[in-house]
């Protein structure tokens, strides 16, 4: 009798649970968006695009699939549209990768929304440009930038005197 008593309140507490994070949309991003908001992102979701509060906090993984670390932030410089995804590889210092080297897939399930890999080995990305917790003002310098594209053999954006991007395609 004790079994069944056990069973009986262990199910009711997982149905009282789900019935919750159901009321209060956990694992829907449409949740959080206020009411009355023309965004229904549940319906709009796209596969080349992402919220960057989506990634924030999801596990990295490098391409043999060890964990690298998490992403802490996503830097983005609104003058030329740089991205950096911030992955905290410990000791207080986050890796700086470029947006373009980072694989966004569909997770698996609805508490895994998105995985996220990337195309070099975790030691390479342990061992590239990173900022500790107070010198974020880093990324103002040119060469450290240039450095960060060099890292994952990309293109580096032709840089002007005053030290900002040069846009290829600007209006």
């Amino acid at each position: 009798m004790k079994m069944k008593t056990k069973w009986a309140v262990s199910c009711a507490s997982l149905l009282a649970a789900s019935t919750c994070m159901a009321q209060l949309g956990y694992g829907n991003p449409a949740a959080n968006e206020p009411q009355g908001s023309s965004h229904n992102f549940k319906d709009q979701d796209t596969h080349m695009f992402f919220h960057a509060k989506d990634i924030v906090g999801l596990n990295v993984k490098d391409s043999s699939g060890e964990k690298v670390g998490k992403i802490r932030d996503v830097i983005v410089n609104p003058k030329d549209g740089e991205t950096f995804a911030a992955i905290n590889i410990g000791e207080d210092r986050c890796a700086l990768v470029p947006a373009q080297e980072l694989n966004v897939t569909p997770g698996t399930g609805w508490f895994e929304r998105y995985q996220v890999t990337v195309n070099t080995t975790k030691s390479e990305i342990q061992s590239g440009p990173s900022v500790k917790e107070n010198d974020w003002h880093a990324l103002d310098d040119p060469t450290f930038t240039q450095d960060i594209y060099k890292r994952y053999n990309l293109h580096v954006p032709a840089w002007n005197e005053s030290g900002t991007t040069v846009m290829p395609h600007t209006r």
